[in-house]
């Protein structure tokens, strides 16, 4: 249900044990710096301080897969998958008048209907869909979602990397050519040696886990071929599949 178009794409498969340590890394206030980040930045600093990281009830409530995108313009979209707890989240629309959260509304148009929160100068959408509970900071993006058909926007390949297995707390998806910039090592010893080999409108995948001691990362890029001139590469802590270099 999120729009392909995206700048960047998060997931996580525990959302509560991979993101709420991580709200305390004080390094990813660098990342957030960034403007096209302004709905992320603003979300997680009303979390730092927020009295809901101690409650287990919400703990448990949020412990659930989450696949989350990030736009050029700043805006984002985010599916969560409730499983069970679908069954309440179903009926939350019923039960709207009993919700007494600040900035928190229920609309109702012709053909749909939503929450609306606003804090400030953020504003996000929300709905419970089936078995998810789908939402975005953007009124075009939110009514993209929907309307349950950006599945068909996707490739069938693509379908498969991002529903593939994680091997850390969180994936990202990128465009190859951020990941290559991001590190000035990456950007002089690999980038000009993979860069040739790589499929086209490839993305890059970054299995990572930080905590503000330490930061694991292993790198995914997709290649349309491999060649001998990877061996130096390998020899540089570089695991070499046939159709993916993969580098932690």
């Amino acid at each position: 249900v999120i729009p392909p178009e995206f700048a960047a794409y998060v997931r996580t498969d525990h959302l509560w044990k991979s993101a709420e340590p991580l709200v305390d890394v004080k390094a990813i206030d660098v990342f957030l710096a960034d403007p096209k980040m302004g709905a992320a930045r603003n979300a997680i600093m009303s979390l730092r301080s927020s009295d809901l990281r101690t409650n287990k009830w919400i703990a448990i409530a949020a412990d659930r897969r989450v696949d989350a995108a990030f736009y050029s313009d700043g805006s984002f979209a985010a599916c969560i998958e409730m499983g069970p707890l679908s069954a309440a989240t179903r009926l939350a629309p019923r039960f709207v008048k009993l919700l007494s959260v600040k900035g928190l509304s229920y609309v109702t148009s012709e053909q749909n209907s939503w929450f609306k929160y606003e804090s400030g100068k953020t504003v996000v959408y929300v709905k419970p869909y089936h078995n998810l509970v789908i939402a975005a900071s953007s009124r075009k993006i939110f009514e993209k979602m929907c309307g349950a058909s950006c599945l068909d926007s996707y490739t069938p390949e693509r379908k498969m990397e991002l529903a593939a297995s994680l091997n850390a707390p969180f994936r990202i998806a990128c465009d190859v050519n951020t990941v290559l910039a991001f590190d000035e090592s990456v950007s002089y010893n690999v980038a000009p040696v993979i860069e040739p080999l790589l499929k086209k409108n490839a993305l890059a995948f970054v299995d990572t886990a930080i905590t503000d001691r330490d930061m694991h990362l292993e790198l995914s890029f997709p290649l349309a071929k491999t060649d001998a001139s990877y061996e130096s590469i390998s020899q540089q802590n570089a695991k070499i599949a046939p159709e993916t270099l993969q580098i932690a």
